[in-house]
């Protein structure tokens, strides 16, 4: 009897259920492999191209780890349709790992089980990879094609709305198939409150003001920035003060002439690395040239700035371009290509500005490593009495770092750190998300269905409350599919075995004293280290917080040999104490 895993994938691009779809990719792989045995695990991945490789995708790289594993608790791996799986020939190193480690891959197409010296088995891979990277790319035409025959025709293409404007109601959708099922079309309005600042900073800028002084004064009276407006569609930014790039974006937008505008960008595929092709890529969006935007023929909403500003503002905006342009010379180049050899900063990415929440940035000055945080010139006024450039010296923060680590896995503290650590995971903090969110789902479904049964037997007809209880079914049934892939619940933690784990750090002073940079920065990691720094004027803060998770210590002994030590298991369990004036 073989066990089975699924690799199961479902894009959301095309409007598809998670539940629907893993449903019936599960049918056709359980059919498949009845025969032989039966499906016990299953990786299902959400929302995640078939163009990424499989160690980018989070379900398939964790089927790339749980391969090494011996006890991984599945013989073989079925994949209910390739072209979901595989992109072109992505599957050539697939297939090569999986015979390596002697675990089968099988497919419905085959019949069963891939055979990788079978020229027919590779041939009819390969064609499912073509026809899937194939297929991305007409569906990706089609999209394109679409948006510019309706932006063409002056439709509103969904997405936020430019400052000064609002989504308003425009009737009934033109399609009647929709419109009978209550879809309505969309357009631009004017925003009474934002629609009259975009006039006066096309009106400031034609008076001489530049991006700085327009964003400083809009700031210092008050008037809130984009971000700050729309605080839903703009949660990722602060929104402490107009930025400079938003005056500019709104000086460059030539939708507010009341035509709407498309294919000012276009998404497109960067390699990750050029010298590593097989690390996939990356979409960007970039920027096309003006003959390339479509624009609506004509004019569809109500325009906030005339033609002749505009116009003027454009010349004005290229004028000035033109005359702060760089040359090539002093032009630097920021490929993007990942970092080639690990980070000489140990605390890299741990240490985080508390004034703006931002990671702070290594910089070797003369010698001595820094970690700084510099306020972003784009915006004229600091948040939070942040100083224009944050910098702390290395070698200040290490030493208190390592003591408060040292104290914390101390042989007199080792109890008093084991009793937090299991007082926190017996509070539910080791409980994923997504588990908690479906079983309050599926509650709530319950509910629901129970009051639409209700309803019928007050009288309510059976064809008014039927299409609600379908849906509320639906959402029962995804509620219900994430608990039934969900990995069971790890066994609570016990006082002595969490002593008996942190035992094995009773050598952390003498391996801090012996360790190298790269080793020393794998164990901050590994503890899950975090450092908050705040300065102002000349007092200064640290806040340190460590989340333990499964750490693997290489020690050094005496004769320079080294061996591995590992303390399993400790998950999202935090410990902190706060510092002040170091």
């Amino acid at each position: 009897m073989i066990r089975f895993a699924l690799s199961a994938r479902t894009s959301t691009d095309d409007l598809q259920d998670p539940a629907d779809s893993l449903r019936w990719q599960t049918d056709v792989a359980a059919r498949l492999v009845a025969p032989h045995g039966e499906i016990v695990t299953t990786y299902h991945d959400i929302d995640k191209s078939r163009s990424l490789p499989w160690d980018r995708r989070p379900e398939a790289s964790r089927i790339l780890r749980d391969l090494k594993d011996m006890n991984r608790g599945w013989d073989a791996l079925v994949i209910a349709e390739p072209q979901r799986a595989f992109s072109g020939t992505q599957f050539e190193g697939i297939l090569f790992q999986f015979a390596h480690y002697g675990v089968g891959l099988w497919v419905p197409e085959l019949g069963g089980a891939v055979d990788i010296d079978n020229d027919g088995h590779y041939m009819a891979l390969s064609n499912y990879g073509t026809m899937s990277r194939a297929e991305r790319n007409r569906t990706r035409l089609r999209v394109a094609n679409a948006v510019r025959a309706h932006a063409q025709a002056g439709r509103w293409l969904g997405g936020r709305p430019p400052y000064g404007y609002l989504i308003a109601d425009h009737g009934p959708h033109s399609n009647p198939s929709k419109a009978a099922s209550g879809a309505r079309l969309h357009q631009l309005a004017p925003d009474p409150v934002t629609a009259p600042v975009v006039q006066r900073i096309y009106d400031s800028y034609l008076a001489g003001a530049g991006y700085k002084q327009i964003a400083t004064v809009l700031t210092n009276e008050g008037i809130l920035s984009p971000s700050a407006h729309d605080r839903r569609r703009n949660s990722h930014r602060s929104g402490h003060a107009w930025a400079m790039s938003a005056v500019r974006s709104i000086l460059a937008n030539p939708r507010y002439l009341g035509y709407h505008v498309s294919g000012r960008t276009k998404k497109a595929d960067i390699l990750l690395d050029p010298d590593v092709p097989a690390l996939g890529h990356v979409t960007q969006q970039q920027s096309q040239d003006r003959a390339e935007w479509v624009t609506a023929s004509v004019q569809t909403y109500d325009a906030i700035v005339d033609e002749v500003t505009w116009h003027r503002v454009a010349a004005l905006i290229a004028a000035n371009s033109r005359s702060k342009a760089i040359t090539p010379a002093k032009r630097r180049s920021h490929s993007g290509v990942r970092r080639a050899v690990p980070s000489r900063y140990p605390l890299a990415g741990l240490v985080v500005c508390d004034c703006c929440g931002k990671k702070l940035q290594g910089n070797l000055v003369r010698g001595h490593a820094f970690y700084r945080c510099k306020v972003s010139n784009d915006y004229p006024v600091a948040v939070n009495d942040h100083p224009r450039t944050l910098a702390v010296r290395e070698d200040r923060l290490l030493p208190h770092v390592d003591a408060w680590l040292c104290d914390l896995f101390s042989a007199d503290r080792i109890e008093a750190t084991a009793a937090q650590i299991v007082e926190e995971d017996s509070q539910g903090h080791r409980q994923d998300p997504a588990i908690t969110r479906a079983r309050a789902t599926l509650t709530e479904c319950e509910r629901k269905l129970s009051k639409h049964l209700d309803g019928l037997e007050a009288g309510i007809p059976a064809d008014v409350i039927a299409s609600r209880i379908a849906a509320t079914q639906r959402e029962k049934d995804a509620a219900q599919s994430v608990l039934a892939t969900a990995p069971p619940a790890p066994r609570p933690l016990s006082l002595d075995e969490v002593v008996e784990t942190l035992t094995a750090l009773r050598d952390l002073p003498e391996l801090l004293g012996r360790i190298e940079q790269a080793d020393r920065a794998a164990l901050y990691q590994a503890l899950g280290l975090t450092v908050r720094y705040r300065r102002i004027g000349s007092t200064e803060e640290v806040q340190l917080t460590s989340t333990l998770r499964s750490v693997d210590l290489e020690r050094v002994a005496e004769n320079g040999d080294a061996r591995n030590s590992q303390v399993p298991g400790l998950q999202g369990v935090d410990l902190e104490r706060v510092g002040g004036g170091t």
